[in-house]
């Protein structure tokens, strides 16, 4: 029996993504804990939703978004009281700060602790353009060269970031590790075969500009009236805090314009891509889009973007379209294709649940990350 500890910046985030991971060590024997703080949750649940898996919850001051040195001196300290407490076998740190502070925490507590290190996506360090993003990324490099050293294993959600970490020298090819995102349940999301009698396209994604969005309604936009009256387009996803992210006044700007459906937010969003023909995610970037692997689980086309994270889900054009990134003529062009070969969608949707179970099973991921972490 080992002794896991997960550092994560949300609860919420634990559950969504790692709760089957979690489960399958407390399954195992294992004895899991998780710290987080308290005031990150979306889905209105954050701790309690870890705690129903049967992991012991500890709650920390840790702010994701904030700039100010103290109050990342402050979580050092405490994650750093909390190792001493809890003497984990194991770490593992989820997200960017856990993944710099708590990794140095970890090996500063103790030199013989496991420590894996889940990077979720590159992040916006390396989204960012212009001299303020390369500055970032040279200050953000530097920070994660400094904290993987100590890891015992970095694992990537996709191949394109394992690179560019490699080839930026923050990493070692030997240390690192690539796995199928955080997996799809295939159980939770079985593979639907009713479609909407009218070509539906949906985008549920958080509602910011590297989503894509303003590509997917000036695309939308783009296309002929005759072609766009012949289908519905949808748009799922909570509003955010950020200076990239898109206004309430011009989603509702969009609704009076005739172009796309507002639905609102959701914590699951399974009944939602089941309504829906073919789900959208033109993304700048991700790890490896859950929102996707969900949507090809339950059997639907996809049309995202030629970047990492996304491309490595659509395979040949047999269950999807890529784009290219930036490009509204572009993403015109695969809604058009599927409007006006509307019955092909059921058969691309069943290459997407064929490669769901090939490649992305839950079952699959949790195996490798158990490896990594000893706990087999």
């Amino acid at each position: 029996m080992k002794r896991v500890l997960f550092v994560s910046n949300t609860f919420d985030s634990l559950s969504k993504f790692r709760g089957n991971l979690i489960l399958e060590l407390i399954a195992k024997g294992n004895e899991v804990y998780a710290i987080a703080p308290d005031g990150n949750a979306v889905s209105g649940e954050g701790k309690q939703s870890v705690e129903r898996l049967g992991a012991q919850c500890i709650s920390i001051r840790l702010s994701p978004t904030s700039k100010n040195p103290l109050r990342d001196l402050r979580f050092v300290f405490e994650c750093f009281r909390i190792l001493r407490r809890v003497k984990p076998d194991v770490v593992c740190t989820y997200t960017i700060k856990p993944n710099i502070f708590a990794v140095w925490c970890a090996r500063l507590w103790s030199r013989k602790v496991r420590i894996v290190s889940i990077m979720n996506g590159a992040g916006y360090a390396f989204l960012r353009s212009g001299w303020l993003g390369a500055t970032l990324r040279i200050v953000v490099s530097l920070m994660y060269r400094s904290s993987f050293s100590l890891a015992n294993r970095v694992v990537f959600h996709n191949e394109d970031d394992r690179r560019e970490f490699v080839v930026r020298g923050i990493v070692s090819l030997r240390k690192s590790e690539v796995v199928g995102g955080s997996g799809v349940d295939l159980t939770a999301y079985p593979e639907s075969h009713r479609f909407p009698e009218r070509v539906t396209f949906i985008l549920p994604a958080r509602l910011i500009r590297e989503k894509g969005v303003y590509d997917y309604v000036d695309a939308i936009r783009t296309l002929e009236p005759s072609i766009r009256s012949k289908a519905t387009f949808q748009l799922l996803g909570p509003f955010y805090q950020a200076p990239n992210s898109v206004t309430r006044e011009e989603v509702e700007g969009w609704e009076k314009e005739g172009l796309i459906r507002y639905l609102g937010e959701a914590a699951n969003v399974l009944s939602y891509l089941e309504a829906a023909s073919v789900v959208v995610l033109p993304s700048y970037r991700e790890g490896l889009s859950r929102v996707l692997l969900e949507a090809m689980s339950i059997g639907r086309p996809i049309i995202t973007c030629d970047t990492p994270g996304c491309r490595e889900l659509v395979w040949q054009e047999e269950n999807g379209r890529l784009v290219n990134p930036r490009d509204p003529a572009n993403l015109a062009a695969a809604l058009r294709f599927f409007i006006e070969h509307r019955g092909e969608i059921p058969e691309m949707g069943r290459r997407s649940r064929a490669r769901a179970e090939r490649d992305y099973d839950v079952r699959v991921v949790n195996s490798k990350l158990l490896s990594c972490m000893g706990a087999e």
